[in-house]
């Protein structure tokens, strides 16, 4: 096994001008077997990536949020022809039909623009669950070569699931990458790595 070690290049020249300036070493071998069983770890669980999305929550709540709204356009809807029979019927003057009429304009507008709001993020939810179905299938597909991995396949690995790694003083902060919309390192055309 050879010895290697990583060192921070922003502790000198580079460095941000509120950082005093360091040095920073440590063992390869002993980071890269760290972030392996990391990657290893989340591999054997991909639920790990539904439960940090918080996946099913989200779509429980914008769906009774989408009824309610529903409901009181609907409801707006039934106000708005009083309010025009009302007026046809000349119980109501005309300037205060109208600040009544913009109030519930308003309200309508606000409404709409809140339901396209939570149609967007079902349909971003639902990219989201085919992100964590296909995960799903990585893994599944995966499994057997975790406990024996090529150096190949463990780089193709690290680098689908692994955005950096932060080396504290008593530490090792490991961030995953949690596939989003706009940038997403798990779309199928990328899992084409083979066991």
């Amino acid at each position: 096994m050879a010895i290697f070690s990583y060192s921070c290049g922003y502790g000198g020249v580079h460095r941000a001008p509120d950082t005093p300036e360091h040095t920073c070493r440590i063992d390869g071998n002993t980071v890269e077997t760290l972030v392996w069983n990391a990657v290893v770890e989340l591999l054997k669980n991909p639920k790990l990536i539904s439960q940090a999305w918080g996946c099913d929550e989200a779509a429980n709540i914008e769906q009774g949020e989408k009824e309610r709204l529903e409901n009181r356009l609907r409801s707006l809807d039934r106000q708005q022809e009083r309010l025009l029979d009302l007026y046809q019927d000349e119980q109501i003057e005309k300037p205060s039909y109208l600040v009544r009429k913009q109030r519930l304009d308003e309200e309508q507008k606000n409404i709409q623009t809140r339901l396209l709001q939570i149609e967007q993020e079902a349909k971003s939810e639902q990219i989201k669950q085919e992100l964590i179905e296909d995960f799903q299938q990585y893994c599944q597909r995966i499994q057997e070569n975790l406990a024996n991995p090529s150096p190949d396949l463990q780089q193709e690995v690290i680098r689908l699931l692994i955005d950096h790694v932060v080396v504290g003083k008593n530490e090792i902060v490991i961030k995953h990458i949690v596939p989003t919309d706009d940038d997403c390192r798990l779309k199928p055309q990328r899992l084409d790595v083979e066991p």
